[in-house]
Order: C-alpha cells, then structure tokens, then sequence
C-alpha cells in the first residue's frame, strides 16, 4: 500500500495525468504482459459537466450525489471486466513455480503506449461502450474513465497450458413463500 502511495503522489500536484497498471504473468525472470489496465481523469468545465448531465443542478450536493451513484456503476462495471479478462483464468491455472504480479504507474511522457501493443504484439483493446454505464463518470472538474488491453487468447495458451480444468458446482434450494390471506 505505502508503495501504490509513493507512485500516486504525483497526483496531489497534477490530477489528470493518466495511470496504468500492468498484470503480468511472471515465470522464472520472465514477464508477460496480459492486461494493461489504463486509467484517466481528463479535465472538463462545469459547464460541459451540466451540458453533459441535463438533469443535474448547480447545488453541489446535487452534483455530489449523482457523481457517487455514477461512480459506484462505474466500480461494478471495472469490476466485472476485470473478472472476464485474462489474468483472472490464468491465475486459476498457473503452476507452482509462476505467478501473477502487477506494476501501477504514472504514464506522463506522452507517448501512446497503447498503440504498440494493439498493432505490433497482437493485443486486443476493450473500451466500454457509450451506452447505459459507459466507463465515463463525468463530473464538474473531469471525466472519469478507463479502458484496457490485454493479450490475445493464442498467447495464453502458450504461456499457461491449462493444467485442470475449474469446476463449479451449483445447488439450488426452493425458497419458501409466504402465502396472502384474504
């Protein structure tokens, strides 16, 4: 935590410097890349954030509780992906002598560091739609938002053979209803 900290500190002097966090499967000295995770608060003005959101007022509590509703949609959803992306299956399958780490860093040199990895190393990139929570939370002072890349399912199967195979069992039990009497 105190190291996630130190990295993050330079958000208290720039706020819309974007982060990035890598999951990697580590073998040996050997990394591989399987996600990276890309994380930005790009500035925007009240008045596009009132623009954007038509039904929010200029009453700052107003304003703070839509962002927190947004917010927690937001989380649920960068949960769910994280979820259903690779390091998740690989880390059901690895062997004794591997394991899954990560880095978190600022990304300030502006350089695309996206790019490389989708058109030279074959990476495919998630961006969550613009429909219902579409991984933006806006907000009077910036936008929220996140994708990711993350390695293809052919790489996969080259770093991590699957080894056995998860099963998850499920049982279901009727739930009791209580009847109306009229």
């Amino acid at each position: 935590v105190a190291g996630v900290r130190s990295i993050l500190s330079q958000y208290r002097l720039q706020l819309h410097v974007p982060v990035r966090l890598d999951v990697y499967h580590q073998q040996g000295d050997r990394r591989d890349l399987l996600e990276r995770w890309c994380l930005e608060y790009r500035p925007v003005s009240s008045e596009q954030f009132l623009q954007a959101e038509g039904i929010v007022t200029n009453d700052p509590m107003v304003q703070l509780t839509h962002v927190c509703k947004r917010i927690v949609i937001w989380l649920r959803t960068l949960y769910c992906w994280a979820r259903l992306l690779p390091s998740q299956s690989v880390g059901l399958n690895i062997s004794n002598d591997s394991k899954i780490g990560f880095s978190i860093y600022v990304h300030s040199n502006g350089k695309d560091d996206i790019a490389e990895l989708t058109s030279n190393q074959g990476f495919l990139r998630q961006q969550p739609s613009r429909g219902g929570s579409n991984g933006v939370v806006t907000t009077p002072y910036g936008e929220l938002g996140w994708h990711v890349v993350f390695c293809p399912p052919s790489k996969l199967e080259r770093l991590v053979p699957k080894t056995r195979t998860v099963r998850i069992q499920t049982t279901s039990r009727p739930i009791p209803m209580k009847t109306r009497q009229k």
